[in-house]
């Protein structure tokens, strides 16, 4: 399965420490996505991720394993609901820049303040 990586929003040093772990502690490849995007400058930021382990929920969880390895607690794995199979690594105060919020409890992403109180409200009665 491809999956499309926009890391655009991290910094250099991040982003490096993403591709590493996935290539030395996944075996996961990646390259570089070719053609034009008009959100973004530079398509060297969207990696197309060769992902044969199982599902695109299946990568996420990776990500975040990689990104809670890697000390990175400050940034969060969001699906792009515009593109199709497409992850967007963002720091957490990107988030509410785009009009998303975030879990305090399990860092899942929504897309209003009451999707997110609902959830919540979830974990306290587990």
């Amino acid at each position: 399965m491809n999956i499309v990586l926009d890391t655009s929003f991290l910094p250099d040093g991040f982003r490096s420490a993403i591709l590493r772990s996935l290539d030395k502690r996944y075996r996961i490849t990646t390259e570089k996505k070719n053609g034009y995007k008009d959100s973004h400058k530079d398509n060297k930021y969207f990696l197309i991720v060769d992902y044969k382990e199982g599902s695109f929920d299946d990568f996420k969880a990776v990500l975040e394993d990689i990104l809670k390895k890697n000390h990175m607690d400050q940034f969060v794995v969001a699906e792009n609901t515009e593109e199709n199979n497409t992850y967007s690594v963002l720091k957490k105060g990107d988030l509410e820049q785009f009009g998303l919020v975030i879990c305090d409890h399990c860092g899942m992403v929504f897309g209003n303040y009451d999707e997110k109180v609902a959830h919540e409200k979830i974990h306290y009665f587990i």
